[in-house]
């Protein structure tokens, strides 16, 4: 059964009721305003960053029983950690006098990458085999996407006509998604691999798309502008985009993807006054504030990743202080009806790197907007 006919059943089922999945709640600790736990590995390490008092970022290793700063090269005013994997090596960037730097960090011992040839680099995502995705400016001055394997930066350009591009994802293959300018001026969301280059995956009506996250089937997370110019999560696959809907408000951004197809992100609520924590699985989009496993004091208001295994990390507000989060799977312990108000995902047919846009420690960089 296609993807457009299992949602229009759903849709149409008044019965229509999902072995859902309930979460109990890690707290990770303080992550201070900005500051998020931001991916997980297969193997449940988590990484991000905690924003301090005076608002400088401080790449981080979470734990549930205690989280740590990495120990980021001499001369570093801070950092963020944007990708980590089952051995625990990360990926992230540092800044120093005024520059973001791409930096890997294995085995407690971190080091910046080349750049292409500019004054800035950034590292956003990093498979097992030590592929890393990102974005750096070039001797022109242009930013560009760029993969990073065996200590070679490959600039992988532009769509056409454009001057600037990111990567923001890459799978197991090495296949990196992303988003570039074209010569329109647009943003549009791609996925690039060696054989066929960069390909555009358009629109949901609008002129603007971000690709934030790509699994080993080729599955894309992002968000897209509809014909209204808001911005909506979608998934793409096979060679369409699908919309996510949104929790009642007007926008929602996704950000996260596993091998299963789910995908992860926040949305704006009804009266856009605050944002949920999504769950997007089997067609339906799920607020997680509405299967946690009790009353905890935790309104979960950011999700960034989410693992083969199903645990979900972000960023969430406990009496007021924003804290990174954990959330751990407890599979079909009962049946959950549809929650509203969320927006069951009818298939009809940014944003830098979190932390750049959120920081904007270097405007050069130039990172599409998330739409908040």
């Amino acid at each position: 059964m296609d993807f457009l006919r299992y949602s229009l059943i759903m849709a149409l089922s008044p019965a229509a009721v999902l072995a859902s999945v309930i979460y109990s709640v890690v707290d990770l600790g303080p992550a201070g305003p900005g500051g998020t736990a931001y991916s997980i590995s297969n193997s449940g390490y988590v990484a991000g960053w905690v924003v301090d008092a005076l608002g400088a970022p401080h790449a981080t290793l979470f734990g549930a029983q205690e989280s740590r700063r990495l120990s980021l090269p001499p001369g570093a005013a801070g950092g963020i950690a944007t990708a980590v994997t089952e051995d625990g090596s990360i990926a992230g960037a540092m800044y120093s006098g005024g520059f973001a730097r791409a930096v890997l960090c294995r085995q407690g011992t971190c080091s910046s990458i080349d750049g292409l040839g500019g004054g800035d680099s950034y590292a956003t995502a990093m498979n097992s085999r030590g592929q890393i995705a990102g974005g750096a400016t070039t001797a022109n001055g242009q930013g560009h996407a760029f993969r990073y394997d065996n200590r070679v930066v490959r600039d992988i350009g532009t769509l056409p006509g454009g001057s600037w591009s990111s990567a923001y994802a890459v799978n197991q293959s090495g296949t990196v998604a992303g988003t570039s300018e074209t010569g329109s001026g647009d943003f549009r969301g791609f996925v690039w691999d060696e054989h066929r280059g960069m390909q555009a995956i358009g629109t949901l009506g609008g002129r603007h798309s971000y690709a934030m996250a790509i699994n080993g089937h080729g599955q894309v997370a992002g968000h897209s502008t509809s014909v209204s110019g808001y911005l909506e999560a979608y998934m793409y696959a096979e060679g369409a985009l699908h919309r996510l809907g949104t929790l009642g408000g007007s926008q929602s951004f996704a950000y996260g993807i596993n091998s299963r197809g789910e995908v992860v992100g926040y949305s704006w609520t009804g009266g856009d006054r605050t944002t949920s924590a999504f769950l997007y699985r089997q067609g339906m989009l799920w607020d997680l504030n509405g299967l946690l496993d009790g009353v905890n004091g935790w309104t979960l208001s950011e999700a960034y990743g989410i693992n083969d295994a199903g645990q979900i990390v972000g960023a969430g507000l406990v009496d007021g202080q924003r804290r990174a989060f954990l959330l751990e799977p407890h599979r079909n312990d009962e049946l959950v009806a549809n929650p509203e108000p969320s927006t069951i995902a009818l298939m009809a047919g940014g944003l830098a790197l979190v932390a750049i846009s959120r920081i904007r420690v270097n405007a050069r960089l130039k990172p599409p907007p998330d739409g908040r």
